[in-house]
């Protein structure tokens, strides 16, 4: 420590780190909730007296604080509420290795983007960890782009749009008009499913009483993905746009986005841990509707899709759409046009993706950093505070124990679920720590973060 520096609040010794460039044996130092230095252990030895906490971290794995750019507390499907709130959904991320998250403003109708931006944040205050907003664009979107401005001011510069869902459907030449006008601020995410085939196959099955939880996937078949990615990617080309394909469920998907970033830059691609794992099958089971979610469980050939994207660098991004609802309201519906749309996957997604795809794929641990933080940070405009472990960064840390196995219950459940679609999975890998900020929040295991502590995460214009 050079003379006249003060102490490290804590030093982290001994741990694996990991980046989306390379793993290495490392000491961690952080000063004032920043990322003061990063040592060769040897070197650090000196620095063990003049931290105010010492975490010996031998054995351990230190990664950056992942990010989660897609999640939705405190909303609602018809009258059914989504379960928790950012207090509780963000203390499930903090858990779970997680220190970001994303989640959105959607104005309803009647509602102006800046009267639905300052509702949000109110909502937010609440939270635990940091967080960000992507604005989301409605059917009503001409006011909405007249406030871009406006909407950048306030410190959100990533968008969405829809091309499905009432009062939300942007046909292509809306979506068009929206892309061109976001270019210069951000990244355009998209909800990419084909409206007209979605209502077509409902019709058809509705009408001959097919009607099932299965049937749900029956009515958002691949083609309706196939072809809205399609269309996503031609006008993106057309506005020269950045645009994210939100949670791509498609080995059809996939190759789309694959050929589009062969020839080009500015596709990105997210999908979740339910698309990587079970399959359509499920749902034909008596719980089945636990498990709808649009767009809907796949085969396995799509699964196998999917982990070969992430592996290959074409699935840029690993969210978790995290929007889970009561387990009778899924239940209660008797036809699947009325079972509340979505799962929960917050506190899971960190150890789900070591677990199922470092241990048991190879997938590497930089392409576990990539997708699970360093990526989304890019994409969405918060690299190189969040993300990345180098000195100056926010002290966003995860400690990971390699070795520990452990089977997930609902009982581990923080974010305000009474249910979990990953219930009885056994995991390789689990957080011990969790720092964000240079704040231990998760401590051995245990949540330790005080509401309110998140803080709002402005962005910049970031023009494509």
């Amino acid at each position: 420590m050079k003379p006249g520096l003060p102490p490290l609040d804590l030093l982290i010794r001994g741990a694996l780190l990991a980046t989306d460039s390379g793993v290495y044996e490392a000491d961690t130092g952080v000063r004032a909730g920043r990322i003061a230095l990063i040592a060769g252990p040897g070197e650090a030895r000196a620095l063990v007296g003049e931290a105010t906490r010492i975490i010996d971290a031998r054995g351990l794995v230190a990664l950056p604080g992942a990010i989660d750019s897609h999640i939705h507390p405190e909303g609602q499907w018809g009258s059914v509420s989504i379960s928790g709130d950012f207090a509780t959904a963000t203390g499930a991320a903090l858990i779970g290795g997680t220190t970001t998250v994303i989640s959105f403003c959607e104005p309803v109708p009647g509602e102006t983007a800046i009267e639905c931006i300052t509702s949000r944040k109110k909502q937010a205050a609440k939270a635990v960890a940091d967080y960000a907003f992507h604005f989301a664009f409605t059917e009503d979107y001409g006011p909405q782009l007249q406030c871009l401005d406006r909407i950048v001011e306030e410190g959100i510069t990533s968008f969405k749009a829809f091309t499905c869902y009432g009062g939300l459907t942007l046909d292509r030449g809306e979506l068009l008009e929206v892309m061109t006008a976001v270019r210069g601020a951000g990244v355009l995410m998209i909800h990419a499913e084909a409206v007209d085939v979605l209502e077509a196959a409902a019709r058809r099955l509705v009408a001959a009483g097919q009607v099932s939880p299965y049937h749900h996937a029956v009515s958002r078949p691949n083609l309706a993905e196939h072809l809205a990615v399609r269309d996503a990617i031609l006008l993106q080309k057309e506005a020269r746009a950045g645009i994210c394909i939100a949670h791509a469920s498609t080995r059809q998907a996939v190759e789309e986005a694959r050929e589009a970033q062969r020839q080009a830059g500015g596709v990105y691609v997210e999908t979740c841990p339910h698309y990587l794992h079970f399959t359509d099958e499920v749902m034909r089971k008596d719980a089945g509707a636990l498990f709808v979610m649009s767009p809907p469980l796949r085969s396995g050939a799509d699964i196998e899709a999917l982990w070969q994207g992430i592996s290959d660098g074409t699935v840029t991004i690993i969210s978790t759409d995290h929007c889970p609802y009561p387990k009778a309201a899924k239940l209660t519906p008797k036809e699947f046009p009325a079972i509340p749309n979505g799962v929960g996957g917050i506190q899971t997604r960190f150890t789900f993706m070591y677990s199922e795809g470092c241990v048991k794929r190879g997938l590497a641990l930089e392409r576990l950093v990539a997708v699970a933080g360093s990526n989304p940070a890019k994409v969405f405009g918060l690299y190189p505070m969040k993300g990345c472990l180098e000195p100056g960064s926010d002290a966003d840390i995860v400690l990971l124990d390699p070795k520990q196995t452990w089977t997930f219950t609902a009982r581990d459940l923080v974010s305000g679920e009474d249910h979990s679609i990953y219930e009885g999975m056994d995991f390789t890998g689990r957080v011990r720590f969790t720092i964000s900020r240079g704040e231990v929040v998760v401590d051995e295991g245990v949540l330790t973060a005080a509401s309110g502590r998140g803080r709002f995460l402005p962005r910049k214009r970031r023009p494509v």
